[in-house]
């Protein structure tokens, strides 16, 4: 547990993202562990197979995702008022709400998978890789969401060392276990998805153990564990702005996605490659933006905007510290990065696009890093709403400029990644428009 609300905010703000920036980067094991046994020990096709079922899976996470996120600013923001009350049954709310959900998504996405793929254009070749990817994963979505809500919980009350702990140990017996599927057993795809789902599963469960035996603050009498319709409200007030703004950035994703299946199956494992490093690399940027919400919220809930300002530039000077040295290793490494993905001789359209679209992220990297500092700050604030419409705008701008560079210029593949710079730019704009007026000071 960490109190936010004292103590130097860049200290606080470091301390606090550290723990989540090492347990995402082990999270992401998961992801580029897939990739690279698939792509070393099953072939191209199966790499394109993986890497392009990504912009579906991150549809439903989407939902997930922003619906955790704004009932942690809400938890984060009873916690620092000193509400315990009202904490424990928006805690209670929160955990009833996402495990209903969670199974009604997970019988929903099933029917879902082939459409999807469908419609981002999925090639017939790669179609059943895909298909069965897909559909193991979305099996395992009610585990990925007892993950995420306990990392919710977590974090709102300043903890994010607890879920590290058991991330590592979930990331390694991934790890053993891709190579056990996949190399030992000859499984495929469907022994990376297997490993994936059984992983997060036990990764849930320590949460759960931890949070029954040691975490006394949350603990709940028999008399708190109430399903609270208006504590609901209070959670989806936040939360679907924030659902909407993660969904948002999926169907941009599918949108990317159904431009570079265009190209063929080269430049999809192209840039299936490449988007497991952006992945990685981003990470930083959003623990920063993460961390910022966290602290916003506990500060504005405990009446003191003038710390909660401290924060905002105390998050500016460590996103350009971090994120700046990140984007100069992309840049001077995009080469080497993108081959470790890769087996013997391959489509020079392959290493093309991988290494142009890594190139294009790396030089305006930092403008993304501070943007998605002012946006976790204002969702921190309460202003979710603000935030969302900012990203989906951004977002509407990238796919839009990528798909007129792509009809109208002779850009060809890089089309698709110069559209990434127009948006992070219009996005760290609009914030700073928001954040600069003051508006976000009265909405939580």
């Amino acid at each position: 547990m960490k109190d936010m609300t004292a103590g130097k905010p860049a200290r606080i703000i470091g301390g606090f993202a550290l723990p989540m920036l090492l347990g995402d980067v082990f999270q992401q094991l998961y992801s580029i562990v897939d990739t690279v046994v698939v792509g070393r020990f099953v072939g191209e096709d199966a790499l394109a197979a993986v890497g392009g079922s990504f912009p579906v899976t991150f549809i439903l996470n989407a939902v997930m995702i922003g619906l955790t996120i704004g009932a942690s600013v809400l938890l984060s923001q009873l916690f620092g008022a000193r509400n315990m009350e009202e904490f424990h049954r928006a805690l209670y709310t929160m955990i009833i709400g996402m495990g209903v959900l969670a199974v009604i998504l997970t019988g929903v996405s099933q029917g879902l998978a082939v459409p999807l793929l469908r419609l981002i254009g999925t090639p017939d070749n790669i179609m059943a890789g895909s298909t069965l990817y897909l559909r193991i994963v979305f099996g395992g979505l009610v585990l990925t969401f007892a993950y995420n809500v306990c990392t919710a919980i977590f974090r709102s009350i300043g903890d994010s060392k607890t879920p590290l702990y058991f991330l590592i140990i979930a990331s390694i017996l991934n790890i053993v276990l891709d190579l056990l599927f996949v190399v030992v057993f000859h499984m495929g795809i469907a022994g990376v998805a297997v490993a994936t789902i059984m992983s997060q599963g036990i990764s849930a469960l320590l949460c759960v153990l931890y949070i029954r035996k040691k975490a006394e603050i949350l603990q709940m009498s028999k008399e708190e564990r109430v399903f609270d319709g208006q504590m609901l409200k209070r959670i989806l007030n936040l939360g679907i702005p924030a659902m909407f703004q993660q969904v948002s950035v999926s169907i941009s994703v599918m949108c990317v996605q159904g431009m570079v299946n265009l190209f063929g199956t080269a430049a999809m494992a192209g840039y299936a490659a490449a988007g497991k490093v952006e992945s990685l690399a981003m990470m930083p940027m959003f623990d920063l933006g993460s961390a910022l919400s966290t602290y916003v919220a506990q500060n504005i809930g405990a009446g003191d905007e003038r710390r909660a300002r401290q924060g905002v530039r105390a998050g500016f000077g460590l996103a350009a510290a971090v994120c700046g040295s990140i984007a100069l290793l992309i840049f001077l490494f995009r080469y080497q990065l993108i081959g470790i993905f890769l087996k013997g001789d391959v489509d020079p359209v392959v290493m093309e696009f991988g290494v142009g679209y890594l190139g294009a992220i790396a030089l305006f990297y930092l403008i993304n890093a501070f943007y998605n500092n002012l946006s976790g700050a204002l969702r921190g604030a309460g202003d979710a709403f603000y935030s969302m419409a900012a990203t989906i705008i951004a977002l509407v701008v990238r796919v839009a400029s990528s798909y007129l560079m792509l009809k109208y210029t002779n850009l060809g593949m890089a089309s698709i990644w110069w559209g990434l710079p127009i948006s992070w730019s219009t996005g760290f704009v609009l914030c700073v428009i928001r954040y600069i007026s003051g508006k976000w000071k009265t909405k939580a």
